[in-house]
């Protein structure tokens, strides 16, 4: 468009382009330049000076854009000469300077033109009347598009194929026509491909032009680029599609409306919304469109997108259909225009018939007695129901936020239930589990529960809900049952029964584990057994009474029972006892069920066979019995008799059944052979007293006049219910004639043993006490002595002496270990104390017969032990007495070992003579030795191994003897000796030379035997004591009674006054006078222990056998004064 550009800088449109109506009115210079109708240039008119009324008005400037040049060209020099003629003379010289300048300009402009044109977007473009190309300003879209291409002189369709375009499409048909009608033309799209490939829009306008004559001369046109633009109105149209696409398809419904609450746009014609919102609303209002109380909906609606800018989640009812509403305002497409609503329609019908389904479900969860529980991720309390409080006491606003944990599980919540629930809720999924809880009050209550997590939208976890059915009392029913089922599965089982079960139709029979167990089956191996199979395990002869029970049961109440075999697994048969009966009967009266046990009778069946063999043999043994045996019954008759009753009672069986017990066959008597009366008859007795009668003596005068002695017995017995006795007698008169005898026997046996003994104690006196003076004056002679033959002999009188006093020593204790007389100590001692002892005395013996000995006492040897230490040394003397005795050269040796735990070991060995296997197997007989020639070489009695062994039998130990001929001996002694609870402590000997003083002390001794008294009185000649001898009892409480002494030594057997009599005075006369008792010895030849008790008893306070040394004389005598 041309304006006018005013002298103040207003725009004053002066036309427009020449296919177009010009406006009215034009300007008189505007009008004059149209009717000059000569051409002018595009610089000319940008130049132009514009002057109206004799004066400069303005300048012509040239609007829009492509088809300008067109637009002006022919107007410029009809402009130039307006512009002279309306100018005077010096304003035209004035104009032609300024023309002049004005050329030059131009020409600057068209450089400036040219350059615009080479950095803009738009081409300019220029064809011949043969519309053929014959220019193109260079530009960027031409740099683009044509670079490289030789486009001059070329048609329109060459210039289509050139662009890679098919020239009789479309547009190129349009344009060609548009060409051909010399017409201006704007805006013609279409895409060229460059050399490239690349494809280009351009955007082409274009004016026809006309030479001086008016002949048509071409067209000039502009092109600009609109590939841009054209690819970002393709994305712009595909985004709105896609948009459009998504609110149409969108289940919901998106509703425009202007300003005035008008529809002018629906998306999406699906959905319950659609059926109310459809395009016959399209330019309604909403009062006019719908229903009152929706429209109220959407004007609320609107009122509050006024209000705020935003309504959300309005609910209304159309119907049984429920919608919500929400919207905000709508931006105008224009400025100038008035902004609208856009509301968005969604149908929460579901939604809202999920919340009255909610609603009902809360009510009904309320309304429910199990025990509802919503908890958050966290497992703390967000909501519980009526139930649950009243259950568990817990109200909701005093556990709301705290784990639930905490409030129901107790401490014995089985540990696998909730092992399980917490791994399930870690999981996110559903859990039943049964677990104990307790109540607010600690009182306990199991519960079924449910538990089922809760997500939100995207999955997340919100919580959990649970619900719990309270079981307790259930729970208390399936214990209960439990235990009924328990009590009676131990019923069956300590029954022993196995189940069975039939069903008709069926042709195998239910069994359960015991019934296979009977015969020797696993329920796995034999669950279902058939009717054939069980039929042939049946014994052949017990088949038919089995197959009749079938006949029998239904005259029997269904009740059908039977004995018989069937074949164990392993072959053998076994009783079975099997009972059943008919549960359920047939319409056609056949049975349809029948359920029963089995028992194995085996043993009751074998038990029977026991008991009519046990009959059998009673009945035999009864029969066949040495003694008599008679049944009567309460009126005295008998109703049995065996073999042996009719030889006592001399009658034959078939007249003594039924006769009575008091026959006039026969006549019974007591003991004696007077008359029994009937109260004191052996019937009588057991039937009024109902206890047994035993061995009672009765005569009884048989129908020959013989008479009898019987020993009767009488038992009170029930048999059916009926009272009898059991009488057994046998005939002891030959018994009682040798019990006579047997008597005679034992009395003179029993003197003959009382003999022995008191011999033995004469004996044992007579030679201890003559022995005592030997022995006793051997001692004190050898200790005078110094020549050595001199020393020889006494040591020879004094071995001789001993080897007496062990020989009679081993007498006596032989005949107490006969006699079952012998006894032992149980003191603590130390068994090392007692291997120093014996080494002591063998190691001299030893060395006099060039021998090597040695003692060995390995670890525990000093611990101490309890037992006899007596006669454990016993046991080491007569072993290392005969091992020193029968060895000549070499050696022998002792070793003691007492480990903790392990029982006392001796091991006493030697290189002696050794003996044969034949010889060693008789080494513990009593009174034997090897051979009559060891006992003429060595000595001895033989009793030394014998009393050995029966000291270790005694002592629960063990002892062998190991030996070969001439190369030596090993005996080997274990004592299972148990450890002292305390050590004992050792013994302190006293020092060397030192010997006890006894220096104004009194001392009275007493013995019949002269040489006893000198031994006594030279033994204690160095002792400092003052001592009074007298010969008998009598004279020592005379001499007791006149004097004050600090020791009593009595002997025991002395004329006049023993010593035992004279002591008893001896106390009494202190207890009198209230005096202490003076300690007393009692020094005799009775060594005997049960001698030495009875002089204890008697008041002695201690013992010294004869013979004995000075050292025991000494250590009793100190012992004694010492004692406070």
């Amino acid at each position: 468009m041309l304006c006018a550009i005013a002298e103040d800088g207003g725009q004053l449109p002066v036309g427009g382009w020449p296919d177009a109506a010009a406006p009215e009115p034009l300007s008189s210079a505007w009008r004059a330049l149209l009717e000059a109708g000569q051409g002018v240039s595009v610089d000319d008119i940008l130049l132009a000076p514009l002057i109206a009324g004799g004066r400069l008005a303005g300048f012509l400037r040239l609007e829009g854009g492509a088809g300008r040049e067109a637009a002006v060209e022919p107007l410029a020099d009809a402009l130039a000469n307006a512009l002279l003629r309306l100018a005077g003379e010096a304003e035209r010289q004035a104009l032609r300077d300024r023309l002049a300048r004005t050329a030059g300009e131009r020409d600057q402009a068209a450089q400036r033109l040219e350059s615009f044109a080479a950095i803009g977007d738009q081409w300019f473009w220029e064809i011949d009347a043969d519309l053929r190309h014959v220019f193109s300003a260079e530009s960027q879209v031409a740099r683009a598009i044509f670079d490289g291409m030789d486009l001059a002189g070329k048609t329109i369709e060459e210039l289509a194929l050139a662009f890679g375009c098919d020239p009789f499409d479309r547009q190129w048909r349009a344009i060609r026509r548009t060409l051909a009608m010399q017409e201006p033309f704007d805006g013609f799209t279409f895409v060229l491909r460059d050399r490239r490939g690349g494809e280009h829009h351009l955007s082409v306008s274009g004016r026809p032009v006309f030479d001086a004559e008016g002949l048509f001369a071409g067209y000039r046109g502009v092109g600009a680029s609109i590939t841009d633009r054209m690819h970002r109105e393709g994305a712009a149209r595909a985004t709105a599609n896609r948009f459009e696409a998504t609110l149409n398809a969108l289940p919901d419904l998106l509703i425009e409306a202007d300003h005035m609450g008008r529809y002018t746009r629906i998306y999406s014609d699906a959905g319950s919304a659609a059926r109310l919102h459809d395009s016959d609303c399209l330019g309604r209002s909403f009062d006019e469109a719908l229903p009152p109380e929706i429209a109220a909906t959407f004007t609320e609606a609107m009122r509050i997108i006024e209000r705020s800018g935003r309504a959300e989640s309005l609910r209304y009812r159309s119907g049984d259909v429920w919608h919500e509403l929400s919207g905000a305002r709508r931006v105008p497409e224009a400025a100038e225009d008035a902004p609208g609503f856009v509301f968005l329609v969604r149908d929460v019908t579901a939604d809202e018939r999920q919340k009255e389904r909610l609603r009902l479900l809360g009510k009904i969860v309320e309304l429910m007695t199990n025990l509802a529980t919503v908890v958050d991720a966290e497992q703390r309390v967000v909501w519980v129901n009526p139930a649950f409080e009243a259950h568990t006491g817990y109200r909701l606003d005093e556990i709301r936020g705290l784990p639930i944990a905490e409030l129901t599980q107790g401490e014995d919540a089985d540990p696998a239930a909730l092992a399980r629930m917490v791994e399930a809720v870690d999981r996110g999924e559903d859990c039943r589990v049964e677990l104990l809880n307790r109540d607010k009050a600690g009182r306990p209550y199991w519960v079924d529960l449910n538990i089922h997590p809760l997500r939100g939208e995207a999955g997340e976890m919100l919580g959990y809900v649970s619900v719990a059915t309270v079981i307790t009392e259930h729970k208390q029913a399936l214990a209960d049952l439990e235990a009924a089922q328990q009590r009676m599965a131990r019923i069956v089982e300590g029954a022993e029964v196995g189940t069975w079960e039939w069903m008709a139709g069926d042709d195998r029979l239910t069994v359960d584990s015991r019934w296979c167990e009977m015969l020797g089956y696993a329920l796995v191996e034999l669950a279902a057994p058939t009717l054939d199979w069980i039929l042939t395990r049946i014994h052949p002869d017990d088949l038919p009474a089995v197959l009749d029970t079938r006949e029998t049961a239904r005259g029997n109440d269904g009740l059908a029972l039977a004995e018989f075999r069937m074949r164990h697994r392993e072959g053998h048969w076994i009783w079975i006892l099997s009972r059943g009966r008919i549960t359920r009967w047939g319409p056609d009266g056949r049975a349809e069920s029948v359920a029963g046990v089995n028992i194995d009778i085996s043993e009751r069946k074998a038990l029977e066979q026991r008991v009519v063999a046990a009959r059998n043999f009673f009945f035999n043994a009864m029969e066949n019995s040495i003694a008599a045996i008679t049944v009567l019954n309460a009126k005295g008759q008998m109703v049995f008799a065996n073999s042996e009753a009719e030889r006592i009672l001399g009658l034959p069986r078939s007249e003594l059944l039924g006769r009575d017990h008091a026959s006039p066959k026969w006549q019974l008597t007591t003991f004696e052979g007077f008359p029994v009366e009937d109260a004191a008859s052996p019937l009588h007795l057991a039937v009024t007293t109902g206890e047994p009668v035993r061995a009672i003596r009765h005569g009884i005068v048989l129908p020959d006049g013989s008479r009898r002695i019987l020993s009767v017995n009488a038992v009170p017995m029930q048999e059916e219910g009926e009272l009898q006795v059991l009488c057994s007698f046998t005939d002891i008169t030959d018994q009682l004639e040798t019990l006579g005898q047997i008597r005679a026997a034992l009395s003179h046996a029993e003197e003959a043993s009382r003999s022995k003994s008191l011999f033995l104690a004469n004996m044992s006196h007579e030679i201890r006490t003559p022995l005592n003076g030997v022995l006793g004056m051997a001692e004190l002679l050898d200790n005078s002595l110094s020549e050595p033959r001199q020393k020889l002999m006494i040591r020879t009188i004094r071995n001789s002496g001993e080897t007496l006093l062990s020989i009679l020593n081993n007498i006596l204790d032989m005949s107490k270990i006969e006699a079952g007389k012998f006894g032992l100590e149980n003191v603590p001692f130390n068994p090392a104390d007692l291997a120093r002892q014996v080494e002591a005395v063998y190691a001299m013996k030893a060395e006099e017969k060039g021998l090597q000995f040695e003692v060995l006492v390995g670890l525990g040897g000093d611990a101490a032990r309890m037992g006899d230490p007596h006669r454990i040394l016993q046991i080491l003397h007569n072993l290392l007495s005969n091992a020193v005795k029968f060895t000549d050269k070499g050696q022998v040796t002792m070793r003691l070992t007492c480990r903790p735990g392990k029982p006392l070991a001796v091991e006493v060995s030697d290189t002696g003579i050794g003996m044969t296997e034949e010889q060693a197997a008789r080494v513990f007989d009593s009174f034997d030795q090897a051979d009559g020639s060891v006992t003429r070489r060595f000595g001895g009695t033989g009793l030394g191994m014998s009393i050995v062994r029966q000291l270790v039998l005694l002592m629960g130990g063990e002892i062998a003897v190991s030996s070969r001929l001439g190369e030596g001996t090993k005996v080997q002694v274990s004592l299972p000796l148990p450890a002292a609870e305390q050590e004992v402590a050792p013994s302190v000997a006293p020092p060397a030379g030192a010997e006890p003083g006894f220096a104004g002390r009194r001392l009275l001794i007493a013995d019949d035997s002269a040489t006893n008294r000198l031994v006594l009185k030279e033994m204690l000649a160095d002792t400092g004591a003052e001592v009074t001898l007298v010969e008998d009892g009598r004279q020592a409480l005379a001499a007791w009674t006149g004097a004050a002494f600090d020791l009593l030594l009595l002997d025991i057997s002395m004329p006049v006054m023993d010593g035992l009599t004279a002591l008893k005075q001896i106390r009494e006369q202190e207890a009198l006078r209230g005096s202490a008792p003076v300690p007393a010895v009692a020094v005799t030849a009775n060594a005997m222990a049960h001698q030495v008790a009875d002089y204890i008893i008697g008041g002695f306070d201690t013992h010294l056998a004869k013979p004995f040394r000075r050292n025991e004389l000494l250590h009793a005598i100190s012992t004694l004064l010492r004692r406070p």
